[in-house]
């Protein structure tokens, strides 16, 4: 799965309706609608033939029929690093040690679940927003960046939110996947689940920020039976 981030839109009113396209402007085939102005960041996940596509071409049309086009050079794209196994907080991993606070609708549920096809969360997982809004918070014991974290059985058939926070920097990292399903990253905001079947959504989702970090912030209004939370097992290297 091959992604993109856009980072800024200027001259132009949103929402956005987003193709993409070979680098020719022919073959476009629309990806989403984006209702907010850009930045925040926002990914978007590109069909399949595009995948081992050197560059692709984005076309951006607004509502009042603006249209702008751009190619984009896919070599440039940050792959996450691969991750087949997640483990759940409170837990060391590799000498640094993370705790956990929370508050509100924040559990743990008892066996493995899959989502996408691929994205397990294990045994013991950490289960956020079953009843209602949550904030949950992993502490670690040295400064850490680039965490990635597994989310399963969101939505089904209604979207959850989750938005990150950390605590340096201007505090609002960044997300990037490229194994997801029914999902969309709009800054430091996952929507994931709407429209999904029984399984739910989710994926696997980098979490980067501009300065390392000792707590990451997870806080969300829950719904939908809430979603399954891990994070990968050697995302601490």
């Amino acid at each position: 799965m091959t992604t993109i981030t856009l980072n800024s839109i200027t001259g132009l009113t949103y929402p956005y309706d987003v193709y993409v396209c070979d680098v020719y402007g022919n073959n476009c085939g629309y990806l989403v609608q984006i209702n907010v102005s850009v930045p925040s960041p926002v990914e978007v996940v590109l069909p399949p033939q595009f995948n081992m596509s050197p560059a692709v071409g984005i076309k951006i049309i607004t509502s009042d029929g603006c249209e702008r086009f751009k190619i984009i050079d896919c070599n440039s794209i940050f792959p996450l690093p691969i991750c087949d196994s997640s483990v759940v907080p409170p837990i060391t991993i590799n000498g640094i040690t993370i705790t956990e606070t929370h508050t509100g609708s924040v559990g743990i549920y008892l066996t493995e679940y899959t989502s996408c096809g691929t994205v397990t969360t294990p045994v013991n997982s950490i289960w956020l927003g079953q009843s209602g809004a949550f904030t949950y918070t992993m502490n670690f014991s040295s400064t850490v960046n680039n965490i990635t974290i597994f989310i399963t059985g969101s939505g089904t058939p209604l979207g959850e939110t989750f938005v990150f926070t950390t605590n340096t920097g201007t505090g609002i990292p960044t997300i990037t996947s490229n194994e997801n399903c029914y999902t969309t990253i709009v800054g430091n905001q996952i929507t994931s689940g709407v429209g999904t079947s029984a399984s739910g959504g989710g994926g696997k989702f980098l979490i980067h920020n501009s300065d390392n970090f000792t707590s990451l912030t997870i806080s969300g209004n829950g719904g939908e039976s809430g979603s399954l939370f891990s994070i990968c097992s050697n995302s601490i290297i």
